[in-house]
């Protein structure tokens, strides 16, 4: 029987709802750990077409969230524009720029 590989995970913003109030570690199988891009490479990392779906980091948070790309990485700034699901602000989805090195593939059996 194998034993699985996990990792330490900090999560540097605990929700609300967490009592302890300050940072709290998790246990986390190796093979549920999605890297980041490296930030030195951006040529070595995945590009996304319009219409992917991805999990980016909000911008302003440490949190991921499922986005769609709005548009395609720029090379001059290595940035996206995406459209994150449930970000509805007066109506409209509003686009918000993300750097390459927030954004990553959605896992498999996440895509809708």
């Amino acid at each position: 029987m194998a034993i699985p590989v996990v990792e330490e995970v900090l999560d540097e913003e605990p929700g609300d709802d967490e009592e302890s109030g300050g940072q709290r570690k998790y246990k986390v199988p190796v093979s549920r750990i999605i890297p980041l891009p490296k930030p030195n490479d951006p040529s070595s990392t995945q590009d996304f077409s319009l219409g992917s779906y991805v999990l980016a980091v909000y911008p302003g948070t440490t949190a991921l969230y499922k986005a769609t790309v709005v548009n395609s990485r720029k090379r001059k700034t290595d940035d996206y524009l995406l459209e994150f699901d449930d970000d509805e602000e007066d109506g409209a989805m509003p686009q918000r720029t993300v750097r390459f090195i927030h954004v990553v593939p959605l896992p498999e059996g996440h895509r809708q």
